[in-house]
């Protein structure tokens, strides 16, 4: 009987402080919900190529619009130069992300085989399919963000690979147009969530959803000079 006693005794210290700490966490999500904290529906696609992380980050943002396109078609209408760099006696020379899809979609930055996109190409091929462009640049403010995302909007955002700030080298491209290069730590991801203190992440790399510090996020998307596309 003493023994049962006991066990009673344990089942309801357990007990009350299950309930103690439910109410906690119930009280944390009210404040969370009450300072500004919104989520989106968007769906989580992992990148079907090595570098094609700005494709499935757009595959992301446009299925929020019930827009399906796969990863290839999406690169396709990028355009892919497949052309590989050029050292010479002006320096380093390769495609112009500004305008295509540069090196191949499966190579590596590392080796220089393959590179990605910027934001005025991921926002010109988001309006070929039919998706609600608000708008694709660099330059963008982290409050700008912020409110897109607090107001709805899912969120294309250039940020370097580990989360951490970067100074991009620059190259002249084949075109004649001084761009910025940052390998091998150039990385796009889909924004879709927000809290006073974080923002939720699709990450296409290795298909997980994320919550990172607005610290890190800042620092991170600096790297590219702030560089976004914002759809509906």
């Amino acid at each position: 009987m003493k023994q049962l006693r006991r066990l009673g005794a344990a089942a309801r210290i357990v007990t009350a402080f299950l309930i103690a700490t439910s109410a906690l966490l119930s009280s944390t999500l009210a404040t969370e919900a009450s300072s500004g904290s919104r989520v989106i529906w968007v769906p989580l696609y992992r990148q079907i190529h090595g570098l094609d992380c700005e494709a499935a980050a757009l595959q992301m943002a446009l299925a929020h619009e019930r827009i399906y396109v796969n990863q290839n078609r999406l690169l396709n209408a990028m355009g892919i130069d497949w052309r590989q760099p050029v050292v010479d006696g002006t320096g380093f020379h390769w495609g112009d992300p500004y305008t295509n899809f540069v090196g191949n979609p499966d190579g590596s930055e590392i080796r220089g085989t393959g590179y990605g996109t910027y934001a005025p190409v991921v926002g010109r091929v988001a309006q070929q399919f039919g998706g609600h462009l608000m708008d694709a640049r660099e330059g963008f403010s982290v409050s700008t963000i912020y409110w897109a995302l607090s107001a709805g909007h899912p969120v294309v955002a250039w940020v370097s690979f580990d989360w951490r700030r970067h100074y991009p080298t620059a190259y002249q491209a084949f075109d004649g147009r001084v761009v910025q290069y940052g390998s091998p730590y150039e990385h796009a991801v889909t924004l879709y969530g927000i809290t006073p203190g974080y923002v939720l992440v699709n990450n296409p790399w290795h298909g997980y959803r994320q919550w990172i510090s607005k610290a890190r996020f800042e620092a991170a998307f600096a790297t590219f000079n702030n560089m976004a596309v914002v759809l509906w």
